[in-house]
């Protein structure tokens, strides 16, 4: 990250920054006073998988917004709103454990959502860091990431259980993927990120034969071939399920690995034909359609959100699609079906609201970069 370089080449930028700060000035009025200085989000449920959240990872998804919001305007209500979301996080001790903060309370499933719970309460820190000149919020937003534990046998990070501080390797493909990139915006290149995109290279991440992104990070290790065992088994089970998930998760993955680029342009990975077939497997209208009545898609992975960065960055490679045309298609689905003031009701029902609404910061990543 950086100063924010405009865009000013492309209305399309306008035209975003205008629709982001509508959204930011919605979420103003969603914002639940702690005290006098701090402001938090709702916790949501971690959308169709029903986990109660704690308020970290929503609170960081707007402070996101609103910071990379206030860096381009110059208007200094988000800054105002940002630093309330600020205050609220450098100082939430009800969900900061013995060894780590707590991400979401379910029986029977981790305290910190694997990587990605830390990865996600980081980024927002990080940003505020950056575009509001925060460094406390830097500080805290490298501890949060420094305190997991690279396994440099896996090329992956191990998730880190707020009691007892121990965990295994995550094995979520996107989870990493997006840990990774965002330590990597936050910090710059490192030598656990260069070993996360090498593994991915050699093994961890893979494609079917129709360029669609695994759901699970592939290793070679005792523990990793037990994991890929019980995924393949539930494969076997489920066909259709694991299916779906994937298709509605293959432009988040795509997302984070695309951001991963901007920081490792020369990196073989991005050179890869498994990787250029994964960019293609999204050069198909009937891709889009399909995720419309996908429920991992429109209601908690939102195209609209994630595919204008991947279509931008890499848009020599799309030879079906035109990306400005099937970004306006996108932001106008979005406004017109899922958004909070949307006049029809979405296709799908949305399961947890607070969170889907939280997450359109992830297009807000377009505004960070310079393109073509």
């Amino acid at each position: 990250m950086g100063r924010i370089k405009q865009n000013n080449a492309r209305p399309f930028n306008d035209e975003l920054v205008a629709l982001l700060e509508k959204w930011a000035s919605w979420s103003s009025r969603s914002q639940v006073q702690v005290s006098s200085r701090a402001n938090r989000m709702a916790g949501g449920r971690n959308g169709p998988y029903d986990d109660p959240e704690t308020p970290l990872r929503n609170t960081s998804h707007w402070l996101a917004l609103n910071s990379i919001l206030y860096k381009i305007s110059g208007d200094t209500a988000l800054r105002d709103r940002a630093l309330w979301l600020c205050e609220y996080l450098l100082n939430d001790k009800a969900h900061l454990g013995p060894n780590a903060y707590v991400y979401r309370q379910k029986a029977g499933k981790d305290s910190c959502n694997g990587v990605i719970g830390p990865a996600w309460h980081a980024e927002g820190l990080g940003k505020a860091g950056t575009y509001l000149g925060l460094n406390e919020c830097t500080t805290l937003a490298k501890s949060i990431l420094a305190r997991l534990q690279f396994n440099s046998l896996e090329g992956a990070w191990h998730r880190q259980e707020a009691e007892t501080g121990q965990g295994h390797v995550d094995f979520t493909y996107n989870h990493q993927s997006w840990f990774a990139a965002i330590k990597a915006e936050l910090d710059g290149p490192s030598p656990d990120v260069s070993a996360f995109l090498d593994t991915s290279l050699a093994r961890s991440f893979r494609t079917h034969t129709t360029g669609l992104a695994s759901h699970l990070f592939y290793s070679n290790t005792s523990r990793g071939l037990r994991a890929r065992a019980i995924f393949e088994l539930g494969q076997w089970k489920n066909p259709k399920h694991f299916e779906t998930r994937e298709i509605g998760y293959h432009l988040f993955v795509m997302h984070s690995l695309t951001r991963l680029s901007l920081v490792y342009p020369d990196h073989p990975l991005f050179k890869s034909d498994k990787f250029t077939k994964a960019i293609s497997y999204i050069d198909d209208e009937r891709f889009f359609e399909s995720l419309t009545t996908n429920k991992y898609a429109y209601p908690y992975n939102s195209p609209a959100y994630e595919a204008p960065l991947i279509l931008l960055v890499w848009r020599k490679h799309f030879k079906s699609l035109d990306p400005d045309q099937t970004i306006k298609r996108l932001l106008g689905y979005l406004d017109e079906y899922y958004s909070p003031w949307s006049s029809k009701p979405s296709p799908q029902k949305i399961p947890d609201p607070v969170t889907l609404f939280s997450r359109v910061y992830e297009l807000a990543i377009c505004l960070e970069h310079k393109f073509d």
